[in-house]
């Protein structure tokens, strides 16, 4: 049968279009699960606000916690998920970020025609490297919960499709991914360092100049996002933001001591281990199109090449944590917002490797991508559990379980009545409450009082712990006017 004919070449997509919706339906409930049990604190919350904060009358990129959150990242990426944020609060972030996921997981399956060598390979990728595992995991990002930089996974297969079609919706996706934090520069050349990879294996001259170019492109990019974020700075700094800067470069003396040192080695290690699976799958798509092994050589160069300043990049921002080791691996390169750039160059280093010609069989051309794939998912949930002590499988247990996970978290507390209190507290409320009840809150403007700035918000609402209160609680100050009785909650 010709499946690329009629109704037969849409039939296969169609069903693995299914397929993908169904684990984004997965993901998405998973992730609501995990909210909904308390698992998160702070950066989804400071990102809620950031994304809503200009509907609500707030400065661009305003939060509770640090103020203006514009002179320490440029992050203008998450305020097109303002008008979702705005509506269901965290659970419009989570959607806008599911159905771009959904998008690049439908765009990869339709970016080659059906039967071809590649088109085996796409699918391998969405389910191997947009929605596997280690994506899972990425999602989740315990105990933070969010952040922009896991929307650099769809924005890059994005990017890297419309450029393979030359479409001008590359420059959309490449812009979202410049504005979606300072690094994304880096990320950019990275991902189009890599769109050398075919000619410069094919033996294509002009390599060198096209790499200068993009060279020089990103780093006038990275630079003018640097630059900017100066200015912002002017003339009165972010107290929190230049401390970090300047804290991450003095870090760098610790390197000298042996526990760090160790721990700057173990988080290269871990990133490494946790790019063995995609690895897994370069190798069997190499096999496929009987690449020698001086062009095995060639592609590994180009990749290092592509991978080292994302490499540099996110260990001189980790050295902000470097105080103490085990904080400087925690957030080294395998902390999800971090590995997330070294994560999405390796899903587009495969779609690049996906359209080399094939060699062999019809059998053979369909088996070793699905064999690369199939294992390259089985070696994820290995290396997850080595690196970050992750299980992706009880994790999804947990969500499945939230009432009792959100019960679980303050004893003597009536978690029943913080819901309660969400639901008919007016959404201009500003409420302090611990960091493990912000997911309750997220529709109001939770005030974080562990990371409060010099004449940063107060709250209208103070949460206290009381034993003799009938809800094991009380709270101090009063709300702003609304239609419900919120007290009766606590009643």
């Amino acid at each position: 049968m010709d499946l690329s004919a009629g109704a037969g070449s849409r039939l296969p997509r169609a069903v693995t279009a299914c397929a993908a919706v169904a684990v984004v339906a997965l993901f998405y409930a998973a992730k609501v699960g995990l909210f909904k049990g308390l698992h998160y604190t702070f950066d989804l919350f400071s990102f809620v606000q950031m994304s809503r904060g200009w509907l609500r009358g707030h400065a661009l990129l305003h939060e509770n916690g640090y103020g203006n959150h514009g002179q320490v990242h440029n992050y203008y990426t998450i305020l097109v998920f303002g008008p979702l944020s705005q509506l269901w609060g965290a659970y419009g972030l989570f959607l806008g970020h599911m159905l771009l996921l959904l998008g690049a997981a439908v765009a990869l399956i339709r970016a080659a025609p059906v039967g071809s060598p590649a088109a085996a390979a796409d699918i391998g990728s969405v389910f191997a490297m947009l929605l596997g595992p280690v994506s899972f995991w990425l999602l989740d990002d315990f105990t933070y919960g969010w952040h922009v930089e896991l929307l650099y996974l769809p924005l890059g297969i994005l990017f890297a499709i419309a450029r393979e079609h030359r479409s001008p919706w590359a420059l959309l996706w490449g812009a979202a991914i410049v504005l979606s934090k300072e690094n994304g520069a880096v990320l950019l050349f990275s991902l189009l360092a890599l769109e050398s990879l075919r000619p410069l294996i094919a033996g294509e001259p002009g390599i060198a100049r096209r790499l200068s170019r993009v060279t020089g492109l990103c780093l006038g990019l990275f630079a003018l996002g640097m630059l900017f974020l100066r200015w912002k700075n002017y003339p009165v700094p972010h107290m929190w933001g230049q401390e970090r800067v300047r804290s991450a470069f003095e870090n760098l003396s610790f390197l000298r001591n042996v526990p760090h040192q160790a721990a700057a080695l173990a988080q290269l290690r871990g990133a490494l281990l946790l790019l063995l699976p995609p690895a897994l799958f370069g190798a069997a798509l190499a096999v496929r199109s009987r690449i020698g092994w001086r062009q095995v050589g060639l592609a590994l160069a180009l990749w290092v090449f592509a991978m080292a300043p994302l490499v540099i990049v996110g260990s001189v921002e980790s050295l902000a944590y470097a105080s103490l080791p085990p904080q400087f691996v925690w957030h080294g390169l395998s902390w999800p917002p971090r590995f997330v750039s070294l994560w999405t160059a390796a899903a587009v280093a495969l779609f690049q490797l996906a359209r080399l010609p094939a060699a062999g069989s019809r059998l053979r051309n369909l088996g070793l991508p699905v064999l690369g794939a199939a294992g390259a998912i089985a070696a994820m949930m290995t290396t997850l559990h080595i690196v970050r002590d992750y299980e992706p499988l009880y994790r999804i247990g947990q969500a499945g379980n939230w009432r009792a996970e959100g019960a679980s978290r303050y004893a003597g507390v009536d978690i029943d009545a913080i819901w309660c209190l969400a639901r008919r507290l007016p959404e201009d409320t500003k409420i302090a409450v611990p960091r493990w009840l912000y997911g309750a809150f997220h529709r109001q403007e939770i005030v974080f009082l562990e990371r409060t700035s010099p004449g940063g918000q107060r709250p209208d609402l103070t949460f206290e712990r009381d034993p003799s209160a009938p809800k094991g609680f009380r709270l101090v100050g009063e709300a702003p006017p609304g239609p419900d009785d919120w007290r009766a909650c606590l009643r």
